[in-house]
């Protein structure tokens, strides 16, 4: 494995014999900066590769995971979010190029892996992003983070335009 390129491969013991594979665990950092709208994966961050590799017809076929870290902020309180995240990947290389990039290039027998994680991480970041599930968000009166307790504000009078479905409100507070 090179230090300088982690993710590339050498998978000459496995081209043109059938039925061969072979796992890897590859650790390094991600080369470039990452983000879908505010949700970005730092250049430099942590990437975890965990992938079998195993020789096919056409060429080589990676199948594992790539974990890593992203960072937002939350949509509801604006706060800091950040999360570590796996996300699967299966990819064919082939030695023909392909015209229409359905597949990846074996460039002198070996496979760049992050190309693949880099793809699978920006499918699956997230658009909006939540520091908790449990977020509770911004008061909408004095924009006090709820999360830190109730606000000091009197309670948003409610819109009359609504008012037709307070009918469907619970009367009365359930017992727990």
């Amino acid at each position: 494995m090179d230090a300088v390129r982690p993710f590339v491969v050498n998978v000459a013991d496995l081209i043109h014999r059938p039925g061969a594979r072979r796992h890897e665990l590859l650790t390094g950092q991600i080369s470039e900066e990452m983000h879908v709208a505010e949700t970005v994966v730092a250049p430099n961050a942590p990437l975890e590769i965990d992938v079998v590799i195993e020789e096919a017809s056409e060429g080589v076929v990676a199948s594992g995971t790539a974990k890593t870290v992203w960072t937002a902020p939350c949509r509801r309180c604006l706060g800091p979010a950040t999360s570590v995240f796996s996300v699967e990947f299966q990819e064919l290389y082939s030695h023909h190029v392909d015209p229409e990039g359905e597949t990846y290039p074996i460039r002198h027998q070996t496979i760049d892996l992050e190309l693949v994680a880099r793809e699978a991480i920006l499918l699956d970041l997230p658009l909006a992003p939540l520091c908790s599930e449990a977020c509770r968000g911004l008061c909408p009166s004095c924009g006090a983070d709820l999360n830190d307790g109730p606000c000091p504000c009197a309670t948003v009078p409610s819109d009359h335009r609504w008012a037709a479905l307070n009918v469907l409100l619970p009367t009365t507070e359930p017992e727990h």
